[in-house]
């Protein structure tokens, strides 16, 4: 247990951002977005990227989580927010890692850090080959 914790903040720390994700659905899984963020913002101790996405929006009569709520908690986080069903449209998902990429380009650049092939740069690059690769059906 305690090798998977090390792991876990291992990973954490070298990443440069995160996505978090809950299902509409699903408040407990709303409820537990807080949580994730304070824990990587206590193993990251920088300012952490992230964006916050709301999943399996075509289960609209199943909703418990309304987009406003979403939308504050990500304002209360310091995140970007979007709302997207995964099963639907992967151009909202592609949007949320595209935003997340120029959060960190940004933020590096006002560092005035050396830049480095990050890993959203990668999370970013293989995602465009993905929807290159499938073209216009």
């Amino acid at each position: 247990m305690q090798d998977d914790s090390i792991h876990r903040e291992g990973v954490i720390r070298w990443a440069d951002g995160f996505i978090v994700v809950y299902a509409v659905n699903d408040r407990d899984s709303f409820d537990e977005v807080k949580d994730i963020k304070q824990y990587l913002d206590q193993v990251k101790r920088t300012n952490v990227h992230c964006v916050l996405v709301g999943n399996k929006t075509d289960l609209l009569h199943e909703r418990k989580v309304t987009s406003s709520e979403g939308r504050q908690l990500a304002i209360e986080l310091s995140c970007a927010f979007f709302e997207t069903s995964a099963s639907d449209c992967i151009c909202e998902i592609s949007e949320a890692f595209q935003d997340l990429h120029r959060d960190i380009k940004r933020r590096k650049q006002m560092e005035g850090k050396p830049r480095r092939r990050s890993s959203a740069q990668q999370v970013r690059q293989a995602f465009s080959k993905m929807f290159k690769i499938q073209g216009p059906t």
